[in-house]
């Protein structure tokens, strides 16, 4: 329902964001689930959201969901994009960890992981995330992380 796709290689068909994909049932559940590859829709099966899914209906809307609430249907859409791009920062700035980090990365790792927290529950400091400072600094960040992590395949 929440995303949108171009038909192609991993998916069949187009489909715009905020519109049921015509192979839900009136349940909003997958017809096709057990033939997604078959049917040309890889791109579901190769998904991931991250848990952004789980943390928006639960954290951030407090288990509500669009189908009992029609009016919460685009909010959850745009908490889904942001939650994505959270989870994403917190899964990259998680695995860093692994890295041979100096103590001043390691301290801006713990950092940012701490500016990052917030937007996890919070529909406000979710909404900032998109338009913030915060996306540039952990990318940013992560650059300077190149030659340790550059080290690690050698």
């Amino acid at each position: 329902m929440a995303l949108s796709f171009d038909a192609g290689d991993a998916f069949a068909i187009d489909k715009e964001a905020g519109v049921p994909c015509p192979n839900l049932d009136i349940d909003h559940r997958c017809t096709i689930h057990n033939t997604l590859t078959k049917d040309g829709f890889s791109g579901c099966v190769a998904f991931d959201c991250l848990g952004a899914g789980q943390r928006v209906s639960r954290d951030i809307f407090d288990a509500k969901s669009w189908q009992d609430h029609p009016a919460l249907l685009r909010p959850m859409i745009d908490a889904l994009r942001q939650m994505r791009q959270v989870q994403s920062m917190r899964q990259l700035l998680t695995s860093a960890a692994a890295l041979p980090l100096s103590a001043p990365q390691e301290a801006m790792r713990q950092n940012l992981l701490f500016r990052i927290a917030p937007a996890l529950t919070d529909a406000a400091a979710l909404g900032e995330i998109e338009t913030g400072p915060l996306p540039a600094a952990v990318g940013d960040f992560l650059q300077t992380l190149r030659p340790a992590a550059a080290g690690l395949r050698k």
